[in-house]
């Protein structure tokens, strides 16, 4: 993000402020989607680290990426809920709003991609949770490997490391899965 920009929020431009709850609030949902594995408890998670991030915000130095800040931010409010309230799910069966609206697929084509959109969340939700979370903020968040060594408070190589193996293992996954090109 460029430094004019975040010291207009910090000067409290509601504007600015504005523009930056709604740059930061799609890739910070997916992430904590992916991370506390329900869209409420992520909702939750996404409001917490706008509050925290905005009140913290006028101390903000830039001494890294403010993306990578604010995923810190939002990794630990998503530990948090994760710690206050451990999710149980008792019928298996997704929540309401996690589907992403239909396009103008034809209708086997949004079978074909539900399925396969089934098959990869349960694969990143099979996932150890340090691996689950290096994919979300390298996917989500597009955060760099420098960064996300950063919020996850780990060496690079580690970081690198949990990508692989995360990789591997949806690999081992999806091998099952074909996905036919079309015509």
């Amino acid at each position: 993000m460029d430094l004019d920009f975040v010291r207009k929020c910090q000067r409290g431009d509601p504007a600015a402020l504005a523009e930056l709850v709604d740059q930061m609030q799609g890739p910070l949902t997916g992430y904590l989607i992916k991370m506390t594995r329900d869209r409420v408890r992520a909702e939750d998670a996404l409001q917490e680290t706008m509050l925290r991030a905005l009140r913290a915000l006028p101390d903000w130095k830039p001494t890294g990426s403010f993306e990578g800040w604010f995923f810190t931010i939002a990794r630990n409010c998503a530990m948090d809920i994760l710690r206050e309230r451990p999710m149980v799910s008792l019928d298996g069966e997704e929540r309401p709003g996690d589907a992403i609206p239909g396009t103008d697929e034809a209708p086997e084509e949004r079978v074909d991609r539900a399925i396969l959109g089934g098959r990869l969340r349960e694969a990143l939700d099979g996932l150890p949770v340090e691996q689950r979370e290096v994919v979300s903020l390298r996917v989500y968040g597009g955060l760099s490997f420098k960064e996300i060594a950063k919020v996850t408070g780990c060496p690079l190589n580690t970081a690198l490391g949990r990508m692989r193996y995360a990789l591997l293992n949806l690999k081992k996954v999806l091998a099952g899965v074909v996905v036919e090109e079309s015509p």
